[in-house]
């Protein structure tokens, strides 16, 4: 017997498919926190001072993206960076259906992964996606979940944004986003992203439930928030 494909080689092909920019790539994620029915998204930028030629520069080390929407029971969690798995596939209904918007998102801009999700505030779990792991030890499969406490940046920062259910996506290791400088970058994604949800950022219902989309740069060296803005249509 032959395997269809190696998930390392799989992976490496997939991280050049289809994604124009970073702020594109976080759409993804916005999509599935709508589809959740989450009314409050907050992306987050974390960042550490860099010198760069000489200055020195606030850059980008990991993109997070929190909702409170309905979070992810521990089956779906444990399959939801399954390549071609999907919860509506079925269906034509939805911003996305093709199982492969999250994880697709997700390795085009980095090469770990985390999923943090909860249906209760109380009882965390995450899955997770290493490509170094995965190329290093020649996995094929993912590893299970595991009980998980959310990062403390998080917690420290956004503790009234935590919903009684809700999901955190976090991008490390970031080796294919368009900017560095997490100004230049937020300024990107709120452009990008007022476009594209416009529909669900106006009072206008008819083609989009309003939601509350907000941008956020967090500091990683002294833990604290230095911008939080909301996307306006």
């Amino acid at each position: 017997m032959t395997q269809i494909i190696d998930a390392y080689l799989g992976l490496a092909a997939l991280r050049q498919a289809g994604y124009r920019s970073t702020a594109t790539a976080v759409a993804e994620l916005v999509d599935n926190s709508i589809e959740a029915s989450a009314d409050d998204i907050e992306i987050i930028a974390l960042t550490h001072q860099t010198i760069v030629n000489t200055r020195s520069s606030n850059q980008v080390k990991q993109i997070a993206v929190l909702d409170n929407g309905l979070g992810m029971t521990q089956e779906i969690l444990g399959k939801c960076l399954s390549l071609g798995w999907g919860t509506r596939l079925e269906t034509r209904a939805g911003l996305g259906r093709f199982g492969f918007g999250l994880k697709g998102a997700s390795i085009s801009q980095a090469r770990v992964v985390e999923v943090y999700s909860w249906i209760s505030k109380d009882d965390v779990y995450m899955a997770y996606m290493d490509l170094e792991e995965i190329k290093s030890n020649k996995l094929q499969d993912l590893k299970d979940i595991t009980p998980a406490k959310l990062p403390q940046s998080i917690l420290d920062n956004f503790s009234d944004k935590l919903g009684e259910s809700g999901t955190l996506v976090v991008w490390d290791e970031l080796d294919q986003i368009d900017l560095r400088r997490a100004e230049t970058l937020l300024r990107r994604i709120n452009k990008d992203l007022c476009r594209i949800y416009r529909h669900f950022l106006d009072n206008d219902d008819a083609y989009g439930e309003k939601r509350k989309v907000s941008l956020h740069m967090l500091n990683l060296d002294t833990g604290k928030l230095e911008e939080s803005s909301p996307l306006f249509a």
